[in-house]
């Protein structure tokens, strides 16, 4: 479940805390739950290497956690160019087994969402800024379409499907306001 945290601080945090977990389980428990890695597999959405954005990401991590603003070169898929913005992270999200960091961008003096794997260099620097107060991760992303935001009034749409494709989509919580019918 944590694979694509692997070879960054978060895995190794997250191994640390696994392992004084299993150091208080009986053994009888241990022996059950390595059992299971025969009956269960967790296959990975196109999983993305961080351990070679490690430091990118601790950079992040560390200037969300202190609340310390970030100097960020990053490749802008939809714009198709490279730039530089100081940028204060609010948070990073797992989304689809992909990392993406929360935060305003100076530049764009807008709150931003940046891709991880499109930093090309994070260096955490000595200003400090003010997170709002009513700021919430979980918040922001309440209306948005996975990670997709947009600043305009969520809109409720009706979509009717027929047969397999029904089916499907009764099996999965697409969002958290959808309502089957």
């Amino acid at each position: 479940l944590f694979a694509p945290l692997s070879g960054t601080h978060f895995a190794d945090g997250l191994e640390s805390i696994l392992a004084k977990i299993r150091s208080l389980i009986p053994a009888q428990a241990l022996e059950h739950f390595a059992g299971l890695a025969g009956t269960i597999h967790v296959r990975p959405f196109a999983a993305t290497d961080y351990s070679q954005l490690k430091d990118f990401l601790r950079a992040l991590d560390q200037g969300a956690q202190e609340c310390r603003t970030v100097e960020v070169q990053y490749r802008s898929l939809w714009r198709d160019a490279i730039y530089t913005t100081r940028y204060d992270p609010y948070g990073l999200v797992l989304h689809l087994d992909d990392l993406f960091a929360v935060g305003r961008s100076h530049r764009a003096n807008a709150v931003r969402i940046f891709k991880v794997s499109r930093v090309l260099s994070a260096t955490l620097t000595d200003q400090t800024f003010q997170r709002p107060e009513d700021f919430d991760l979980g918040s922001f992303f309440r209306s948005s379409f996975g990670i997709i935001q947009t600043s305009q009034e969520p809109v409720e749409i009706a979509v009717q499907f027929k047969g397999v494709a029904a089916a499907v989509v009764e099996e999965r919580i697409w969002h958290d306001s959808q309502k089957l019918e």
